[in-house]
């Protein structure tokens, strides 16, 4: 259970781990030239006639928007990172989608949110909490030994 989260009256925590969230990104750019031709007008002296033409090149990338630790528990998912805290309740996803090293929280009314976790730990936890069907709560397993 990380330190500093305080939970509501019955909640437990399933899963807790460091996680990124991914962010895409665009950089824009422009690439062109000029052409024209120059008159000379008297010694070291010249007149230049030119047009700028360039055209704006976009690139997409993905990047590392912030780090920190994601929780998952039986009401909601939590994010709290260095730049960032995120918190949902599991009734306001609206969907998940998993990948082998880290799940897409799809929450309502708010963009998609990538959180990579180095596994698909945290998709499997996520989605059988959504479905009501974890027992062992982390917490259990913390104050085990």
């Amino acid at each position: 259970m990380p330190m500093g989260l305080a939970f509501e009256a019955g909640e437990l925590a399933y899963y807790s781990g460091s996680a990124q969230i991914l962010g895409e990104h665009t950089q824009a750019r422009r690439v062109g030239g000029s052409a024209g031709p120059s008159f000379r007008v008297a010694k070291g002296v010249y007149f230049h006639t030119s047009a700028f033409a360039s055209q704006p090149i976009r690139q997409t990338y993905t990047a590392v928007d912030d780090r920190g630790i994601l929780t998952v528990t039986n009401m909601r998912v939590i994010f709290i990172g260095a730049k960032h805290s995120l918190a949902w309740p599991l009734s306001k996803i609206l969907s998940l989608t998993a990948f082998t090293d880290g799940v897409q929280v799809n929450p309502e009314n708010r963009s998609p949110v990538v959180f990579q976790t180095g596994n698909e730990v945290a998709s499997v936890v996520l989605h059988r909490a959504r479905q009501g069907s974890l027992t062992k709560s982390l917490s259990a397993t913390v104050s085990g030994g």
